[in-house]
């Protein structure tokens, strides 16, 4: 880091790499002095902006549900046909994750480590997230008392979504490894018919995900409406 930086530079620094260290090694592999040598920074500049280690963790899950949540609120209101909601909240989060793939795997992946701090952003933004959509999955004419249902309905979008983004970070890591593994040839020869460029992928993945969801929960709905 360069003498005399902006702080506001060198506090986002200290954030995008410790994202990127923990992203790729997991939390508890990474310490406070490489990410302070990665950054270019001294380890007394980490304690100043964050108080440590665990204070990056809680600003990285704080910013991670913040922009999840916006997410979630940016979809309209009811004068907003309801099925068209629906598909917005499923582009939206598909594009949260997309850009954000190494934030939210740190962010939620973090979660449920026993550290006081982030158990309580847990119940909070839970809290929260789950007030939001009681509201949608209602309108669809679920019943959210239904604690077996709901918990398929309320974590499947996510998990679907989270998991593919997931996997699609660590698999890019791998076929960008200096070590290339002997079997890649032969699986881009596999994929050589069925490319597509990859914002039509995601758009065509979006509205996949949107039918089915949407028709899961009319299912769902139809049976408890019986």
């Amino acid at each position: 880091m360069e003498k005399g930086a902006p702080k506001k530079e060198t506090k986002q620094k200290i954030f995008q790499t410790a994202i990127h260290l923990f992203a790729r090694r997991g939390y508890d592999a990474v310490g406070i002095r490489e990410i302070a040598k990665t950054a270019g920074v001294q380890i007394s500049m980490i304690n100043y902006y964050f108080e440590g280690k665990v204070g990056i963790l809680r600003e990285i899950v704080n910013e991670t549900y913040r922009m999840y949540f916006e997410t979630i609120l940016s979809i309209g209101d009811e004068s907003v046909a309801l099925e068209q909601r629906m598909k917005t909240l499923v582009k939206n989060m598909v594009d949260f994750f997309r850009f954000n793939t190494e934030l939210t795997i740190v962010g939620i992946s973090a979660m449920p480590l026993d550290i006081p701090e982030i158990a309580d952003l847990r119940i909070k933004w839970v809290t929260e997230n789950r007030a939001s959509l009681n509201r949608l999955f209602s309108e669809m004419g679920l019943d959210i008392k239904d604690d077996i249902k709901m918990s398929v309905v309320r974590s499947f979008l996510t998990n679907v979504i989270f998991g593919h983004f997931e996997g699609k970070y660590s698999w890019d890591l791998i076929i960008n490894a200096p070590a290339k593994p002997k079997l890649l040839p032969k699986l881009e020869e596999i994929n050589a018919g069925c490319r597509v460029s990859e914002d039509d992928f995601y758009r065509q993945y979006a509205d996949t995900l949107a039918t089915f969801y949407i028709n899961g929960i009319k299912s769902i709905a139809a049976q408890d409406n019986k």
